[in-house]
């Protein structure tokens, strides 16, 4: 998979909307900015509890460093802020190329805007169908591994905090497929925030 740039996209974007004059975009785009940050933040609370609670991350480790109980709470969340970082840093990448299997790995490029993001682009319209399986994809197979993990190892704190982290990086990919499937019809071809209405 190769990497691209936002300069790129622009252009390869507008090829593809060129192929087809009737297509239309969501407004998806709109509740996804207004909501999803917020959303993302209260994530990020209930992960970082999660993770305090976890053992050698609070009350073991507390007593371990043996320093006052204020002091101990500081350390423990930055110590569990410092792991979810980690864990994102790690699930991430894996997230996005997992987007881009279903829609032909090959036809996909990586944009690395780091810090502040990492993303797939397909430089092709795909089926609706196709296009919802690209976008439940990651969420399913993390939450998969996420539940055999808690079944084999009985660590249900470690396995809600991972669950947490996924549902925070699948979010605006969970509200899109409901999105896809209830607002774009059925024949339609998909690209992005842009469809192509009853394309049979």
């Amino acid at each position: 998979m190769k990497v691209i740039s936002y300069e790129e996209i622009k252009i390869r974007e507008k090829a593809l909307l060129e192929k087809y004059q009737n297509y239309k975009k969501m407004d998806a785009y709109k509740t996804i900015k207004r909501y999803m940050p917020w959303i993302h933040i209260v994530i990020l609370i209930v992960s970082t509890v999660f993770a305090m609670k976890m053992p050698q991350t609070y009350m073991e480790w507390l007593r371990d460093i043996r320093e006052p109980l204020i002091l101990g709470k500081i350390l423990a969340g930055l110590k569990a802020i410092g792991l979810i970082i980690l864990v994102m840093v790690v699930m991430v990448p894996i997230h996005e190329v997992l987007h881009a299997i279903p829609l032909g790995i090959q036809e996909c490029y990586m944009i690395m805007n780091l810090p502040k993001s990492i993303s797939v682009y397909c430089d092709k319209w795909h089926s609706k169908k196709r296009d919802m399986i690209s976008m439940i994809c990651p969420f399913v197979f993390f939450t998969l591994i996420d539940v055999f993990f808690c079944i084999l190892s009985g660590m249900w704190y470690l396995g809600v905090f991972f669950m947490m982290i996924n549902i925070a990086t699948a979010s605006t990919d969970i509200f899109m497929f409901f999105y896809i499937m209830r607002k774009v019809p059925k024949n339609s071809l998909v690209f992005g925030y842009y469809y192509v209405p009853n394309n049979s």
